[in-house]
């Protein structure tokens, strides 16, 4: 019998150990070899990791690959009812097709998505005028990229086609081809928020220093299991989080170059990279093409308002992803649970937000608004995430566990509040100055 106290123990690349129900696996020899990239094992190494793996693997994948990792037991540790619940319901979803790929229904989305694609091009070679040229094209170039953005986190997730070596190829295709972003960082990145969502020391969707801060733990200046280094907050930091709400706004229209920025990062250092080469020219194509397509304009101020208003325009999807998570709890550690344990759907209900819309608003968020129903079944494919609510809400209501929703409008305003509760609490650091006590605030205010 291996207790929880050793299995925590091991929690490295050397020696890497998990439990899932109650059985002692070492992964050490699969860390590099996991198609969902190895930072999500090792930020869960050493803890139980039942449902996080439960919840990303098939029922074959479950029964014929975990086998050969066992070395033991450890004691067992009754599950909830709450729980049990979700087993069942994660059951019914399998057993009745829900995790069903619709491989027709994402080639016709790919069809209508690349219309937007046919609509841009079609702005700027056939345009009689630059507001034709300029704004047509680079407005319908940046919901080209909105919506492509959500073909390739199917892609991702795998869940768009039943084709593995297929879906490889659509994932080059839909993400770092079309959009610049590189699946490969995608995945590392997305996979870890997922399984440890919200933790400020794990979680790089909320590790935003020296920029943004969401919560007054990284003012302690936390070290990243994701990136490896600490997260120091220096002056520069102090100053951009102290003001933080009134930089929200611009900082997510320019999130693009960031991503675009971080995709390269990851592709050209990252050791355990798969199909680097093809990451690569994949990523050169999209420039190609995209400055193939802007050396079409009529004279400079165009191509540079088009390059301009096409990256910041897709702006409004870092809104979309950042507002069901920013507003909601944070903690340090790996796991919800402070005692190392897991509590999956306590800890994805605590920190994810839905988003309240009408039929179009569903399109224009691509159905994640239902980010809590994505968090806690991400095989789903998003057309049965809105089909989830009802049975995910019984399910909480139940267990008195609270779904938090809110309309887009309501949770940007929970979020702003949010960053400037947080901006208040900046610890004073030598030198460093704010907004709120400058001569050009109190002009501007008239304070006095």
């Amino acid at each position: 019998m291996i207790s929880r106290k050793e299995v925590a123990e091991h929690n490295s690349d050397k020696s890497c150990w998990l439990v899932i129900d109650n059985l002692v696996y070492d992964v050490t020899s699969w860390i590099k070899s996991h198609p969902g990239g190895p930072e999500i094992i090792l930020g869960r190494a050493g803890t139980d990791s039942s449902d996080a793996f439960l919840v990303w693997h098939s029922e074959r994948v479950r029964e014929n690959m975990l086998k050969r990792f066992v070395i033991g037991k450890c004691e067992e540790v009754p599950s909830s009812e709450l729980r049990k619940d979700f087993l069942a319901l994660n059951k019914k979803f399998e057993s009745e097709g829900w995790y069903t790929y619709d491989s027709f229904r994402a080639g016709r989305a790919l069809v209508l998505i690349m219309l937007l694609l046919v609509a841009s091009v079609s702005c700027v070679l056939a345009g009689s005028c630059a507001i034709v040229r300029v704004l047509g094209g680079s407005f319908f170039l940046a919901a080209f990229w909105q919506q492509m953005a959500f073909m390739g986190h199917d892609t991702g997730h795998g869940v768009s086609i039943s084709s593995k070596k297929w879906n490889q190829w659509l994932c080059l295709l839909v993400g770092p081809f079309t959009t610049g972003v590189s699946t490969a960082w995608w995945k590392c990145n997305h996979n870890v928020h997922h399984a440890m969502c919200n933790s400020t020391t794990h979680d790089p969707d909320i590790q935003h220093l020296p920029v943004f801060a969401i919560s007054t733990s990284f003012f302690k200046g936390l070290y990243s299991n994701y990136y490896k280094r600490s997260m120091p907050l220096d002056r520069f930091a102090r100053f951009m989080v102290s003001h933080q709400y009134f930089f929200f706004c611009p900082v997510m229209m320019l999130a693009r170059f960031n991503l675009i920025a971080l995709g390269w990062i990851h592709v050209l250092t990252n050791k355990s990279i798969r199909n680097r080469a093809y990451e690569v020219v994949s990523m050169l194509g999209f420039f190609v093409g995209f400055f193939l397509l802007i050396s079409q304009l009529h004279s400079a101020w165009e191509m540079a308002a088009f390059f301009w208003l096409s990256m910041t325009m897709p702006g409004i999807l870092h809104f979309q992803i950042t507002l069901s998570h920013f507003a909601m709890p944070t903690f340090e550690g790996p796991t919800f649970d402070a005692s190392g344990g897991e509590d999956w759907v306590r800890h994805q209900a605590s920190t994810t937000l839905d988003i309240e819309c009408n039929t179009v608003g569903r399109v224009f968020h691509g159905g994640l608004e239902c980010q809590l129903e994505h968090h806690l079944f991400p095989r789903l494919p998003r057309h049965r995430l809105h089909d989830a609510i009802p049975l995910v809400q019984q399910m909480l209501k139940q267990h008195k566990v609270l779904r938090h929703t809110s309309t887009f409008f309501g949770a940007l305003g929970v979020t702003l509040r949010r960053l400037r509760e947080v901006s208040k609490q900046v610890p004073p650091g030598e030198g460093t100055k704010t907004l709120t006590n400058s001569f050009l605030w109190r002009l501007m205010s008239a304070n006095g």
